[in-house]
């Protein structure tokens, strides 16, 4: 939430969902909501530089308590103002349509045809005084009445008499000593001595028998004994073994395996040009120095336009706001151009917009 909103709290919150062909009528429309005790909130004026637009669009809609769309032909066809509209249906949000031009919905039907128009043909300020205070008696009958302080704690009236001290437990008895071992036949003492000698002996005698009895495990324990040497050898003195490939093919219930090909590593992205001279540029984003989402932006916008963008620092282009990182394409040489990629951005990226760098 923006300072504007922090300090107009209590106050009803209205996200203007407009084109950006509609951008001056939709700061207008905010001053007057705010001469009302409404707040007002449109891209791009209040999106924080270096926040991507589509999360500050999806939080905000969420956040205000009401959505005005501003109607007209442009509108009706922009996908991402029907997106805003399914999102504010998603959330239960009150939606006002004004419509701006006199059009019968299309592209919009779906969404509009259940709702009362407001018409604003000829921009009375009188006309958005009157919905003014229909959105303000619906928006506080939608919030929700404060749920009741919690009761205090009963104050106990009678005093809580001490716990009775435990009587202390009975003193231990001594623990008596335990039972000397009796005394043993001097004969039995020799017993265990005894059986771990023929038992190591009868190992002994058949470890004997097998290594005199079978050279195959003599040469596999010798193999093994020479083992660690090995181990420890340079491995750079080892001539790489070659194994022969396979003739036999490989049965039905288990079929060759295919190699498996590694995804092209992605392009890396141009590097940036200072702007020379005057010139229009497309910004698609903007972003505070190291966030991870600067590349993401660029290759998803590069992705959907077949635009490859310019990821520069904005103190390299004079007219830009100091201390980002922008993605953004040109130079165009005049403002037609420039417009003309712009509705090229706006199909991928919502709020692209124009700026004149240099001159």
């Amino acid at each position: 939430m923006s300072e504007s909103q922090s300090d107009n709290a209590g106050q009803p919150t209205a996200f203007i969902s407009h084109h950006s062909s509609q951008v001056e009528t939709a700061r207008r429309l905010k001053v007057i909501l705010g001469h009302h005790g409404i707040t007002g909130w449109m891209a791009p004026d209040d999106i924080d530089p270096g926040q991507p637009f589509d999360k500050a669009i999806v939080d905000q809609v969420r956040q205000s308590d009401l959505i005005i769309l501003l109607f007209c032909g442009q509108s009706d066809q922009s996908r991402h103002v029907k997106r805003e509209l399914m999102m504010a249906e998603n959330s239960d949000k009150l939606i006002y349509p004004v419509r701006l031009e006199e059009k019968p919905a299309d592209g919009l039907a779906y969404w509009l045809n259940d709702y009362q128009w407001i018409d604003w043909f000829d921009g009375d300020d009188d006309t958005i005084t009157r919905m003014t205070d229909t959105i303000k008696r619906q928006a506080k009958s939608a919030k929700p009445d404060p749920a009741p302080p919690p009761a205090p704690p009963p104050v106990a009236t009678e005093t809580a008499q001490p716990a009775a001290a435990a009587p202390p437990p009975p003193p231990a008895e001594p623990a008596s000593p335990p039972p000397a071992p009796a005394n043993s036949d001097p004969v039995n003492q020799w017993k265990i001595p005894i059986v771990t000698a023929l038992l190591v002996a009868a190992v002994m005698l058949a470890g004997f028998y097998f290594m005199t009895h079978d050279d195959g495990e003599e040469a596999v324990a010798a193999d093994m004994a020479s083992g660690p040497e090995m181990a420890n050898a340079d491995a750079d003195n080892v001539p790489p073994v070659e194994e022969e490939p396979e003739t036999a093919t490989p049965s039905p219930q288990q079929p060759a395996q295919q190699p498996v090909q590694q995804a092209p590593e992605p392009a890396p992205l141009p590097a940036p040009a200072t702007a020379s001279g005057g010139a229009y540029y497309v910004v698609v984003g903007s972003f505070q120095p190291g966030d991870r989402t600067v590349l993401r932006r660029a290759r998803r916008f590069q992705a959907c336009a077949g635009i490859r963008p310019i990821v520069a620092r904005s103190d390299n282009y004079p007219g830009l706001a100091p201390g980002l990182t922008v993605v953004m394409i040109g130079s165009y040489p005049d403002a037609a151009a420039a417009n003309q990629a712009l509705g090229t951005a706006q199909a991928c990226v919502a709020d692209a917009y124009v700026r004149s760098i240099g001159g």
